[in-house]
């Protein structure tokens, strides 16, 4: 179970599982409980296309408010969750959060370009998949 694979005291949870063992639902759990547990904090989701977007958009949609253009939901603690594609991940550079999550992203350019997105803060990473090895870390041994 994808839960107990998960250590909320690591900075950094690299979680390979396969099809259908719950992966997509443990995030969305995941980034609402922390996006209701402490106040104004930022959450990256990067997922593989913007067909993952629209699909999981409608359910976090009913967690706050959505905003359109800039594809984020905002808590009302102020806290926001940031949608966004592998392709498209290049618009979040510079930005800084609280907490990265990685579901099922394919290409190792894009944890190295959102990794130092997490260093300021001093933040965590959770980077879940059917084949993260062989994927986005194909060229990490571990994760830092």
């Amino acid at each position: 179970m994808i839960v107990e694979k998960f250590d909320p005291q690591n900075r950094f949870n690299v979680i390979e599982s396969g099809r259908g063992t719950g992966k997509t639902t443990f995030v969305l759990d995941l980034i609402r409980d922390m996006a209701l547990e402490k106040d104004r904090i930022n959450i990256l989701v990067v997922w593989p296309n913007q067909t993952h977007i629209s699909i999981y958009k409608n359910q976090l949609h009913n967690m706050g408010r959505f905003n359109c253009v800039s594809q984020f939901v905002e808590f009302d603690n102020g806290s926001r969750v940031y949608l966004t594609s592998e392709s498209n991940s290049k618009n979040t550079v510079g930005m800084g959060f609280d907490y990265i999550v990685l579901d099922d992203c394919q290409k190792s350019e894009t944890f190295n370009r959102v990794r130092p997105m997490v260093a300021d803060k001093r933040g965590g990473m959770l980077i879940i998949g059917t084949d993260v090895w062989h994927g986005a870390l194909k060229h990490h041994s571990k994760v830092t």
